[in-house]
């Protein structure tokens, strides 16, 4: 610090008190910015005392509060909050999710225990015999043979036989004439099945022939179930 000179102390309130006034201290040019001092009972400032953002983007990434920023939904693109709220929603969902795969467990559909229908056909027909498909039972009758089987696992219900018989590639007609002919009910459990056919020109004979039953809803005319198999005509 320069020196002050005695004569720039004349008429100033130090003149003759043999003291040397205190000058303020010059600030170096790579100073910082100068700031008041601080009250000893003053508390420091919190920084969040004043948080500068909403309080529903609390707990989100940088990247998340850069894309709410612009417009961009939190749960957009998989952003999402990481704070109570959040924990709160997704163990709701885990214990919904949980308690619709115990229920699912526990009571499984009924019809995954329910076997399908299926029928199964004799392998061998009747004897043949003669049949007689006039009204008045004067004839003519011509050889006839009849096909027997069985429907398992039917369900209860009235239900419709389609039935039919090739032999040599030729088909063949009803050896039946009542009312109600081939007609099914079941209850559930097994059914017998059966249909008999005649043929004029060729007539039937002994050897192999084709067999085919079907079994329709006798209200709504839907498919139960079907098969076809080789049968035996016996001699």
């Amino acid at each position: 610090m320069a020196p002050v000179a005695a004569e720039a102390l004349a008429g100033s309130r130090w003149a003759g008190s043999g003291e040397w006034p205190t000058l303020p201290r010059r600030r170096r040019p790579d100073a910082g910015p100068r700031t008041a001092p601080r009250r000893p009972t003053e508390r420091p400032r919190r920084i969040d005392a004043y948080p500068t953002e909403h309080p529903g983007e609390q707990g989100m990434t940088r990247a998340t509060r850069r894309w709410s920023a612009v417009g961009v939904p939190a749960s957009a693109g998989g952003l999402h909050h990481s704070n109570g709220e959040g924990t709160f929603v997704r163990r709701i969902s885990l214990a919904v999710l949980t308690m619709a795969a115990l229920v699912l467990t526990a009571a499984p559909p009924a019809t995954a225990a329910t076997r399908n229908a299926t029928i199964r056909i004799d392998h061998r027909t009747s004897e043949i015999y003669l049949y007689d498909g006039s009204p008045d039972g004067t004839g003519p009758a011509f050889p006839a043979a009849t096909a027997r089987g069985e429907v398992r696992n039917c369900p209860t219900g009235v239900y419709f036989l389609s039935a039919s018989l090739t032999q040599d590639g030729l088909p063949t007609y009803w050896a039946t004439g009542g009312l109600g002919a081939g007609e099914i009910v079941c209850d559930g459990g097994t059914a017998s099945i059966s249909m008999g056919f005649y043929r004029a020109d060729p007539v039937l004979h002994p050897g192999r022939a084709t067999v085919r039953f079907e079994l329709h809803d006798a209200y709504v005319g839907t498919t139960l179930t079907e098969t076809t198999r080789t049968v035996r005509i016996p001699r």
